[in-house]
């Protein structure tokens, strides 16, 4: 596997290749079901060590420009999936690992 991430932050078992974190943040907010701000994206990876909060920006940013997320219609501080995220979160999760999945969920769903 390829590693093209700065992994300065990452814990063991973290994501180190930038299209998995972009799969992480798709798969976030297709699991989730609801808006997320940018912040509670970061700091949910972050908190579990998965990625590194630069490589998370350009992450994001990648989705937004690329059409995979937009802003939410009733507050555009927060971001929900395109039918495009969609396609990619649900044909692509398995390529993230289990544990990276649910830890992912775990910080998303306690900062909730």
């Amino acid at each position: 596997m390829e590693f093209d991430a700065f992994t300065a932050g990452v814990s063991l078992g973290g994501l180190r290749s930038k299209n998995d974190i972009k799969l992480l943040i798709c798969y976030m907010l297709f699991s989730v079901g609801q808006p997320l701000s940018k912040d509670e994206v970061l700091s949910a990876l972050q908190e579990k060590g998965l990625a590194n909060y630069f490589e998370i920006n350009d992450a994001f940013s990648d989705l937004l420009s690329n059409g995979n997320i937009q802003p939410d219609e009733n507050n555009s501080s927060k971001f929900v999936i395109t039918e495009a995220g969609k396609l990619i979160a649900t044909q692509l999760d398995s390529a993230l690992p289990i544990s990276v999945r649910e830890k992912a969920l775990e910080a998303t769903l306690s900062l909730l």
